[in-house]
């Protein structure tokens, strides 16, 4: 009885290859699968993120701090994301139910505000909101810790950055009055101690710094980042 089938079968050749599909059709899945699971984090520069700017520009030791600006510019230029400026949550909201965004950074509006509390002895913690929509993409919903995490550390190095430039300025304006007091050594001395207690703030700043973390909250989901200062790395040339 199986010889007359394979003889029924041979003679019908498109019910054979009919056959012969819904074998594969399993191993095809399973293929498929797997491929697009084998290195998710492969394409990461791919995935849209959507930043929202909310902060505002505050003035710091005589200068417009614009951290939130900052953080937009340098997530725009990394390589690691996708990361797209929007102005509008609403545009941002729209885009991510409709699939265009994978997900939204919402930077606030008190960012650089809490930015200039650093040297106070108890410094306001600097927080991004993430939304994310898990019913497009399950493997980019999963992709979108690793965008969370990629945003903290962009934040922790541009407050750590703006920080210390500031800082460098007061240093650079204390040393022009060092200089301008080489006329007399009373002077020069008051000028040296002013220059020792400017050091000696900025040490007690990146101390508070280094110890301080930034957070990026969904929900009840928190994610920190230490900052680690790079102060070395900033030295202006002139």
């Amino acid at each position: 009885m199986i010889r007359a089938e394979w003889r029924y079968l041979i003679k019908h050749k498109l019910l054979l290859v009919v056959l012969v599909v819904i074998m594969l059709i399993p191993s095809i899945y399973a293929v498929t699968f797997l491929k697009s699971m084998w290195d998710p984090y492969g394409k990461l520069d791919d995935l849209p993120i959507a930043v929202v700017n909310q902060d505002r520009a505050v003035h710091y030791q005589g200068k417009t701090l614009a951290a939130g600006n900052n953080l937009t510019t340098n997530l725009k230029h990394a390589t690691s994301m996708k990361f797209i400026p929007v102005s509008r949550e609403a545009t941002a909201k729209r885009g991510l139910k409709n699939g265009t965004y994978y997900m939204i950074i919402t930077i606030p509006q008190n960012f650089s505000h809490n930015a200039t509390t650093l040297m106070q002895a108890t410094p306001h913690q600097m927080i991004l909101y993430d939304e994310t929509s898990a019913g497009h993409s399950f493997i980019a919903a999963k992709l979108t810790a690793t965008a969370a995490k990629t945003a903290a550390q962009a934040v922790s190095d541009t407050v750590t950055q703006s920080y210390a430039k500031t800082m460098f300025a007061t240093i650079k304006q204390l040393g022009t009055g060092l200089t301008a007091a080489g006329k007399g050594s009373h002077q020069l001395a008051t000028g040296g101690q002013q220059l020792t207690n400017a050091d000696r703030k900025i040490a007690t700043g990146l101390n508070t710094l280094a110890a301080s973390t930034m957070k990026l909250t969904n929900g009840d989901t928190t994610i920190s980042c230490s900052v680690s200062p790079t102060l070395w790395l900033l030295v202006p040339n002139s």
